[in-house]
Order: C-alpha cells, then sequence, then structure tokens
C-alpha cells in the first residue's frame, strides 16, 4: 500500500532509513579546542575519569527513602503520612535506620 501527501508518494520508512544510511558518513576530522570552546562539540573518542566523583554513591536528586507499598495509593486527593525517621546527607555513611511500614528517611 502506497500513502501520499498532496498528490506525491510517500517513501517507506525502511527504504528512508537505507537511502540516509547509505549517503551518511562518519566525521574523520578531529580537532583540539580549550575547554571553555568546547560548547555544542561531540568528543571524539571516550574519557573515563580516572576515580569517582563524588567518591561515595549518591543520589542524582533529593528526596525520601519510602515503600511503595505505603505509598501506593496517594494522590493530591488522599495523602498519605509517613513518620520521617532520619536523614542521610551526601556523603554519610548508610543510616543504622531500616525504612519500615509507615516510616520515611529524608
Amino acid at each position: 500500500m502506497r500513502y501520499y501527501l498532496g498528490g506525491k508518494p510517500l517513501t517507506r520508512f525502511d527504504e528512508a532509513l537505507e537511502k540516509l544510511m547509505d549517503a551518511a558518513k562518519p566525521i574523520e576530522r578531529k580537532e583540539k579546542v580549550a575547554l571553555t570552546e568546547c560548547g555544542y562539540r561531540v568528543l571524539a573518542e571516550d574519557i573515563v575519569a580516572p576515580f569517582d566523583v563524588p567518591p561515595f554513591d549518591r543520589a542524582a536528586m533529593d528526596g525520601y527513602a519510602v515503600r511503595a507499598e505505603d505509598i501506593a495509593g496517594a494522590s493530591p486527593e488522599n495523602p498519605i503520612a509517613l513518620k520521617v525517621i532520619g536523614q542521610v546527607l551526601a556523603g554519610d555513611e548508610p543510616p543504622n535506620a531500616e525504612v519500615t511500614d509507615g516510616t520515611a528517611l529524608k
């Protein structure tokens, strides 16, 4: 089956992809630029840090550790209250407290 747009036949996806891949060529050139000038550029090769920064596990965002079953029915119309039993800051050792029924860690 052919599809048309404004009287012109449309190219099937697999045909278009094949044409695109046939026409695509890898970029061979490389250049060194100052770190302050490298915005909106693509690395020519992978860079691997010799050490972790920060040197400890951390979450990507702040939040609360909770049990999924404790908040399964939560909504703006049906808020669920949990008892906050502690706080863990970036770099802290893992807490001695355990998140149990009805509790949360900040």
